[in-house]
C-alpha cells in the first residue's frame, strides 16, 4: 500500500489518500489533485497555485494538466 498526501506549504494535509503499492504514483496524480478543496469565503479553491513533486510525476499528461 502506498500513501499518497497532498499539503499546503504550511505543511497541512489538504487530501490523504492510500493506493496499491504496485501502481505507479503518476496514475493517481490526477485523481489526487481533483480531490482537493481548500474552502474560502465563496468557492472552493481546487486549483494550487504551484505543485512540488517527486521525479515520478514528470509525465506529458500530468504537465498538460497543470
Amino acid at each position: 500500500m502506498k500513501i499518497h498526501a497532498c499539503v499546503s506549504c504550511e505543511g497541512f494535509p489538504l487530501t490523504i489518500q492510500i493506493f496499491c503499492g504496485k501502481d505507479y504514483d503518476n496514475h493517481h496524480f490526477l485523481e489526487i489533485m481533483e480531490d482537493i478543496k481548500v474552502q474560502t469565503y465563496g468557492r472552493p479553491r481546487t486549483r494550487p497555485l504551484e505543485v512540488l513533486a517527486d521525479p515520478a510525476y514528470d509525465d506529458v499528461k500530468i504537465r498538460q494538466y497543470l
